[in-house]
């Protein structure tokens, strides 16, 4: 069997995306550190390494893979980091599997599936909101 990293011709700092549930909508990012390891924010251990065995129990398809996009020195750089959030906690809303991954791979701690989901509370806040203003006058 061919490893994750030569089937899909990963180099550290590339991220593996995996849904999380069966439509897909959530998704759960790991990071390519090299060597056949890879590191993860898990939503119990938090920031961890995770091996490529570990990773194929799961029995989860990739259904993208984010190419880290930097020189070989910044890949380093981003590899660096990774290995310095070893440890740290996750959180749903501000420190997810995604943001551990953008983290990485940017230096910024973003998540769009956190960005989105808060976006569309907002919308339907607003519009009870409206809704609620329009039907007390």
């Amino acid at each position: 069997m061919n490893s994750l990293a030569s089937k899909y011709n990963l180099r550290p700092g590339d991220s593996l995306i995996t849904p999380i549930t069966l439509t897909g909508i959530s998704k759960h990012y790991v990071v390519y550190v090299g060597n056949g390891m890879y590191m993860e924010n898990h939503h119990i251990q938090g920031v961890q390494y995770v091996s490529e065995y570990q990773l194929m129990k799961r029995n989860k398809p990739i259904i993208k893979i984010n190419r880290f996009t930097g020189s070989d020195i910044q890949r380093r750089h981003a590899i660096n980091r990774a290995h310095s959030l070893l440890g740290n906690p996750y959180d749903l809303i501000t420190f997810n599997c995604e943001h551990f991954a953008n983290a990485v791979q940017s230096g910024f701690v973003r998540s769009k599936q956190v960005d989105t989901t808060i976006g569309i509370v907002s919308i339907i806040g607003l519009i009870l909101l409206g809704y609620t203003v329009a039907r007390s006058t």
